[in-house]
């Protein structure tokens, strides 16, 4: 059993601009979301396990999260496909046509791209999340 599993959470882009929370059993994290987001903005689903938070305590939720788990995605959809945020490093990768090519050729294609307009890599956030340090 792999344990650093155990120290990870999942965020993901629900609808009406609500987020789940995924993420193993955490008893004092869920003390400490309960404090954070107030009753009417979280719920729980018994089914499934995870936490629905509203866009309002969003972000208050992920920076809290951040003192618990050492790593966090954020995943949400974009016109070009899924975007997945690594809340810790602030990276963001984009997953597009994921059948049609590999990592690598969006890797290539992005660095050809950089080099032709001649600028560093982008790396643009759509959070202004700041990463806790321990």
């Amino acid at each position: 059993m792999n344990l650093n599993r155990f120290k990870e959470l999942l965020v993901k882009e629900a609808s009406n601009g609500r987020y789940v929370f995924s993420f193993f059993y955490y008893p004092s994290f869920i003390e400490k979301l309960k404090m954070t987001v107030p009753f009417k903005d979280r719920e729980y689903n018994e089914r499934t396990h995870e936490w629905t938070i509203s866009k309002d305590f969003f972000e208050r939720a992920v920076n809290v999260a951040q003192r618990y788990f050492d790593k966090i995605t954020i995943e949400i959809e974009t016109p070009e496909g899924t975007a997945l945020i690594d809340v810790s490093s602030g990276r963001e990768i984009v997953q597009r046509d994921l059948f049609k090519c590999s990592p690598n050729d969006l890797h290539d294609k992005e660095q050809k791209k950089n080099r032709e307009n001649k600028t560093e890599p982008q790396h643009n956030s759509l959070f202004s999340l700041t990463p806790h340090r321990r």
